[in-house]
Formats: structure tokens, C-alpha cells, sequence
């Protein structure tokens, strides 16, 4: 006979940092590659590893809503037609750190973009 409760049966629910997802930069495998260059006659793709999941291939739901939040950021920005250093310092943030919010890497600040 089953020991289980009802109660045990059900779904439990999980914050937004314990689902886990394929990481959108990477596709899951933890590693992106260079746009091919040409190199002495001979087409060269770098690997390096995903700095979105840190390697791993997956990503939180949480982190999943950074990456979304970062494409919009720079959306915004491109539309206006800023580059991303001009447009860090309109916001007041590092560049790097710009970046690495678009890009879904670091949590991104609630930047007023009414600014650009």
C-alpha cells in the first residue's frame, strides 16, 4: 500500500532562483565560440566559456528575467542610436557594467532611461 498523503503528491512550489533552465547564451552547453575569422588562409572560430551561467549550461528563472530585462536596456539604447560607453555615461554606470546587464550577466539596476 502507498504511505503517501495526498498533500505529498502535489507540485511543490519553487522560488525563482530553484527552477532551472537552458541558459539562452550558450544553448546549454556552456561555452560560446567567436564569429568565424580568416586567419592566413584558414577560418578560426574562438571558444570561450558562457559568462551568463558561469559554464554550468543552465540558468535560473530568475536570471532568465535579467537576461530579458538586459535585451530591453539595450534595445532602448540602440534605438536611440548610443553606443554603449556613451550611453553608460548618460546613465551614470560603468561600461562594463552596462554591458554585463545587457547581456543578463549581473543583475540589472533600475537605471532611468528616460536619460538617453
Amino acid at each position: 500500500m502507498d504511505n503517501q498523503t495526498s498533500n505529498d503528491r502535489q507540485p511543490k512550489a519553487v522560488g525563482l532562483e530553484t527552477v532551472v533552465i537552458i541558459c539562452p547564451a550558450c544553448d546549454g552547453i556552456g561555452k560560446n565560440f567567436s564569429r568565424p575569422i580568416l586567419i592566413k588562409g584558414k577560418v578560426s572560430v574562438a571558444e570561450f566559456p558562457c559568462d551568463v551561467c558561469n559554464q554550468t549550461g543552465q540558468i535560473t528563472h530568475l536570471k532568465e528575467l535579467w537576461v530579458a530585462k538586459g535585451k530591453a536596456i539595450k534595445q532602448y539604447r540602440l534605438e536611440r542610436g548610443y553606443g554603449l560607453r556613451e550611453a553608460a555615461k548618460k546613465l551614470n554606470v560603468d561600461a562594463s557594467n552596462l554591458s554585463k546587464m545587457e547581456r543578463g550577466v549581473i543583475k540589472p539596476k533600475n537605471i532611468y532611461l528616460g536619460k538617453l
